[in-house]
């Protein structure tokens, strides 16, 4: 507290030492804002939350049809509409699950004989990118080729084979390493997890050279005769729920402190070597929305091109359009996500862009605030996020098993981002900068709308044909005029965009312990208002400190009498 009103100094008692005086110093030092804020922590339970639902659904799906019980995992993904959550989820999550590997390999940095970005650390990093990246494509390439999952086996077990046995070495190497580290009680259920998860990977040891049975298998036919792929499937539920285990109690464990926020940078704290926000929150690597946009832009023009020459050119599952020589039609976006591969390309692709246009459009919508109400900026932002999930199902659901929520699913990923970029278009060109550009945007995504008056059926009427070719012209306008808006828009405010970004922090959890007490009976407790700095105007502390400056940084919140 202040002696008296405008008094810069303050009298109080650090606990273990005597009462100093103590002089309000420099200014906090902050050069970045925290605008919002996910604990790491947080965001590993909600990812294992929803992990472990779309399991559960999947299971209470498989016996709602009356199928036998005990499949495994992958058996419950093929059956709508587990299978359709399962590759959102699978998708979305595995992004969840890099961010958190990699935080884990950001505080290994610091700690232990395997610090400071040694080979160790980094050969973890690389196990768990390949291994998530594996585990990304193990929901959108179900294992069979049954009209409600379309998809294949061998290629299904090759991602699972490599997430398993890469993700298996990232445990044995991270649980090892920070065993000093981990409480009691992390060091057990980890390390019952990693002899756990190795232990079960003898159903897949091969015996006598016959693939089609693990060890396991073969030295209990009796029991596999009775129970035949339930008995692979009991092993399979209890290792994915095992690494479920781990990596919560592991990526909590190491994930004190760390949040993923979306920060605001002073200006020219780009080229600082230390950013902090005001609370003592250090911002380490950052993603900007140029990330995001190019990201995006290029995942989706690789995805229509590719699937574009494979349905046409190779597989012949989409018949050649006369532009190129054959007797049909511009093939509509959704027809190329129908046949496999095209239809796994799209379920990875359609949900991977999604949750980066998520990302994207929250910062789009932060540099307009001064050009938008708030009001114009909450819809401007929901409408931007519903056409991101639109995108993401519309891959979930393609139009031969649900054509009918296929084609909703499209309409509202259309309309969202349509309405967003109206909306962001019209708002700049107002500012007048680069007005023609973006009114031609709003010009084009009116007209490419209109296709809705027309009809998209496939018909045999030269007329309806015409109509179905335009249509499909439209859409595929629509589409990259949206890419082109995303990446204009954000090249058109590069000096607020470079400022603004989704980054990983840390603060140090032993700060929110600090507790200072003044004369005994009134307590200043800790939270996040700003820092404010004190050093000691006198030098009464014991030897160890009698020569030296004691500075205090402490968060004053309110008294406690």
């Amino acid at each position: 507290h202040p002696r008296a009103p405008g008094d810069s100094s303050i009298t109080l008692h650090i606990r273990g030492l005597p009462r100093v005086n103590m002089m309000k110093t420099t200014p906090t030092g902050s050069n970045a804002s925290i605008l919002r804020s996910l604990q790491m922590k947080a965001a590993v339970r909600k990812t294992m939350v929803m992990f472990v639902v779309c399991l559960v659904f999947g299971i209470i799906n498989w016996v709602a049809l009356g199928l036998p019980l005990l499949p495994t995992i992958s058996d419950t993904w093929t059956k709508p509409p587990a299978s359709y959550i399962s590759r959102y989820v699978v998708g979305a999550s595995s992004i969840l699950f890099q961010v958190a590997n990699f935080v884990i390999y950001r505080a290994n940095q610091d700690v232990g004989k395997y610090a400071k970005a040694s080979w160790v650390n980094k050969l973890s990093l690389v196990l768990s990118v390949v291994s998530v990246f594996a585990l990304s494509w193990i929901g959108a390439v179900c294992d069979s080729k049954s009209s409600t999952c379309r998809g294949d086996n061998n290629v299904h077990m090759m991602f699972a084979y490599t997430f398993f046995i890469g993700y298996n070495m990232y445990m044995v190497i991270e649980s090892v390493r920070a065993h000093k580290q981990m409480s009691c009680c992390a060091k057990v259920i980890t390390t019952v997890c990693v002899l756990a998860t190795v232990a079960l990977k003898l159903r897949v040891v091969p015996s006598d050279l016959d693939f089609s049975n693990g060890l396991l298998m073969e030295t209990n036919q009796s029991i596999a005769a009775g129970l035949g792929n339930s008995f692979v499937a009991i092993f399979e539920w209890i290792d994915v729920l095992v690494v479920v285990v781990w990596t919560g109690t592991y990526a909590i464990h190491r994930g004190q402190g760390w949040s993923l926020a979306t920060v605001q940078l002073d200006s020219g704290a780009t080229k600082a070597t230390r950013i902090v926000a005001a609370d003592g929150t250090r911002v380490l690597n950052r993603v900007t929305a140029f990330t995001f946009a190019t990201v995006v832009a290029l995942v989706m023009t690789v995805l229509l091109i590719s699937t574009f020459v494979v349905e046409v050119f190779i597989t012949k599952a989409v018949p050649l359009p006369a532009v190129f020589g054959g007797n049909a039609s511009w093939p509509l976006e959704s027809a190329l996500w129908v046949s496999a591969p095209g239809n796994w390309l799209a379920r990875w692709a359609l949900v991977f862009s999604a949750v980066f246009l998520l990302s994207y459009n929250s910062l789009a919508v932060i540099t307009m605030r001064r050009q938008l109400s708030a009001c114009l900026c909450c819809l401007t932002q929901f409408f931007g996020s519903m056409g991101a999930l639109g995108v993401a199902l519309s891959g979930c659901v393609d139009e031969y098993e649900e054509s009918s929520e296929h084609a909703l699913f499209m309409c509202i990923g259309f309309a969202g981002l349509n309405i967003f970029a109206v909306a962001l278009s019209i708002a700049r060109a107002k500012q007048k900068k680069h007005s023609a550009m973006f009114i031609a945007i709003v010009v084009t995504i009116v007209l490419a709308s209109c296709r809705s008056l027309l009809s998209s059926e496939d018909t045999d009427d030269d007329a309806d044909v015409t109509s179905n070719a335009l249509y499909a012209i439209l859409q595929w306008l629509n589409t990259f005029v949206l890419l082109i808006f995303i990446t204009f828009f954000t090249y058109s405010k590069f000096s607020e965009f470079q400022n603004l970004a989704m980054a990983i922090t840390y603060k140090d959890p032993s700060a929110s312990n600090i507790r200072i007490t003044r004369g005994g009976k009134k307590s200043i407790t800790v939270s996040s208002a700003p820092v404010v700095t004190y050093a000691a105007s006198n030098k009464d502390f014991d030897e160890s400190n009698a020569e030296k400056d004691v500075v205090v940084t402490a968060r004053l919140v309110k008294v406690e009498i």
